[in-house]
């Protein structure tokens, strides 16, 4: 069961980052992407707390994989608060998201 739900997790996270994040950050910007991704992630969390099945916890991946579209969006948000040749040091201090 942790095999599969760490492949649903995989599968999530590559489409959210390899496809859904290149469409949906040009329609709504940086700052919504932000706020809808960490809206996501906290609803997933939530939902977390409450699965009893084990279904419940596939089905709530969901919303908590597609959080992850607040990431690219975070990182280019603080490369504009730092200078041009602190880009470097920022990226390698920045937790990956």
């Amino acid at each position: 069961m942790v095999g599969w739900s760490l492949a649903l997790v995989g599968v999530l996270v590559g489409a959210v980052q390899g496809g859904l994040t290149r469409v949906v950050v040009p329609k709504i910007g940086n700052e919504r992407s932000i706020y809808a991704g960490l809206g996501l992630y906290t609803l997933g969390m939530v939902l977390f707390a409450f699965a009893t099945q084990s279904w419940m916890m596939f089905a709530f991946l969901v919303p908590y994989c597609l959080g992850g579209i607040c990431g690219p969006s975070l990182q280019s948000v603080i490369a504009g608060h730092v200078p041009a040749n602190q880009q470097g040091e920022l990226q390698e201090r920045s937790p990956a998201l």
